[in-house]
């Protein structure tokens, strides 16, 4: 019953989300006109799927005049300023024409995504090609999954990658990763830049609080997972945080929070201006989302969508709380510890043969033989202490012992981790090292 008054509805409200969209194109037609090559997305994706796609749009088709047209939902992850940070691309958002309520602690949209994006894309193809003429006009998919191969990932990325049936490997995780690559390869690209007269707004805002104070910036973005099914994405609470922040102010960095947790009142006066959000500052928080990332000296992360800016940067970096060592990483990473459902440590290597693509494997072969666990304080304390002695005495290191080694060659070559040339906090490293040798004493145990 329910799914017949949806479609009907959605049938009904057709009409409507056409005339809405097309009034949003008729308010940037010039700038689509002036284009030579338009790209029009109909479906909200979230922030960093659009930073991807621009990202790989502009490498693609460097030297050519290119607008990407991408939609914003209220109440999504969109950051509608994006946009300002290019100087060789133009971004433009328009607001989704669909319908979007709650009834009855549902979220639903009129008319349905299912039926409604196939016509607004259909409206908008017709609309352009009749009122324009010598701008082409493409979808992102047409870049997106048919990027270049490079030669040392010729034997493991199929040619055809996003038609390729893999158990093991989704077919848009190949398009992610050889994105990766070009990043990483220095593919023509002019780094984003921080429009002014924001970016001189929050210099000064940021010199106010911590009282004239000379510092280094770091950027710390950490994130919620509002998904029941994902919550082994999720990052550690703040309060983890607090010893490795202390640390990184005694070090002379101001640290600026702009991930889905940060600070109480009373916290941040403990730190007299050297630790802010966009709240403290007065900033509009889509902003400092990209101000962080872009004027930020260093960074300290989770997730992957808040290492994508820096990335593209090429910030010294730690990802903690990395699950699934394919995901996006920083420089270094600092994976959740990972023990078997009896408690017992299980060493790095094995959860990289046993798990290496977290969430991106839906059909999980060891789903319930892996527990993980959120970065401690102990943990991410002695990661940014490593990190911020390597970054400050020697630049980011690359040697390599013989444990490391042993998780590296276990890593798939299809991983960001490899495209990137990350590697592990060797604090990290000496925590597993410590696991195996529990896992080895106790098998030796058992031998006897």
């Amino acid at each position: 019953m329910v799914k017949t008054v949806l479609w009907v509805a959605s049938v009904i409200c057709l009409p409507l989300i056409v005339l809405r969209w097309s009034w949003s194109l008729k308010s940037i037609f010039s700038d689509l006109r002036a284009s030579e090559v338009i790209f029009i997305h109909t479906h909200a994706i979230n922030y960093g799927q659009g930073l991807m796609f621009i990202d790989a749009i502009r490498r693609v088709l460097s030297g050519k005049h290119v607008t990407v047209v991408l939609v914003w939902e209220p109440g999504g992850t969109q950051n509608t300023k994006l946009g300002r940070i290019f100087t060789d691309i133009s971004v433009r958002f328009l607001r989704s024409p669909f319908f979007l309520f709650s009834l009855f602690g549902k979220k639903f949209c009129l008319p349905e995504k299912t039926i409604g994006e196939p016509v607004l894309n259909k409206v908008t193809y017709w609309l352009f090609r009749i009122l324009t003429s010598g701008t082409e006009q493409r979808r992102i998919r047409d870049i997106y999954h048919n990027l270049p191969i490079p030669a040392d990932l010729s034997d493991v990325v199929p040619q055809d990658y996003m038609n390729h049936e893999d158990t093991q490997i989704p077919p848009q995780f190949y398009a992610h990763v050889l994105w990766g690559s070009s990043v990483a390869k220095g593919d023509p690209a002019p780094l984003p830049v921080m429009p002014e007269p924001e970016k001189s707004e929050i210099h000064e805002k940021l010199l106010q609080v911590r009282g004239g104070r000379m510092v280094k910036l770091c950027m710390m973005h950490n994130r919620v997972e509002t998904h029941s099914d994902g919550k082994a994405r999720d990052g550690s609470p703040m309060e983890a945080y607090l010893p490795a922040i202390r640390l990184l102010v005694d070090y002379g960095y101001q640290v600026m929070l702009c991930g889905d947790r940060t600070l109480e009142d009373e916290q941040f006066d403990d730190f007299s201006g050297m630790v802010v959000d966009a709240r403290k500052l007065g900033v509009e928080l889509d902003l400092f989302r990209l101000f962080a990332p872009i004027e930020a000296d260093i960074v300290i992360g989770e997730g992957e969508g808040g290492m994508i800016l820096p990335v593209i940067m090429d910030k010294p970096s730690i990802a903690f709380n990395v699950y699934g060592v394919v995901a996006m990483p920083g420089k270094w990473i600092y994976p959740k510890r990972a023990t078997d459902e009896s408690g017992n440590p299980a060493p790095y290597k094995n959860v990289v043969e046993m798990d290496a693509y977290g969430y991106y494997v839906l059909q999980k072969k060891y789903a319930k033989a892996l527990v993980y666990h959120k970065n401690t304080q102990e943990e991410i304390c002695e990661g940014v202490k490593c990190f911020l002695e390597d970054v400050e005495e020697r630049g980011l290191g690359s040697d390599v012992g013989a444990l490391e080694k042993e998780i590296l060659d276990a890593i798939p070559l299809v991983s960001f981790f490899h495209v990137l040339g990350a590697r592990f906090s060797p604090a990290f490293i000496c925590r597993d090292r410590q696991a195996q040798t529990a896992v080895e004493t106790q098998g030796n145990q058992g031998n006897n």
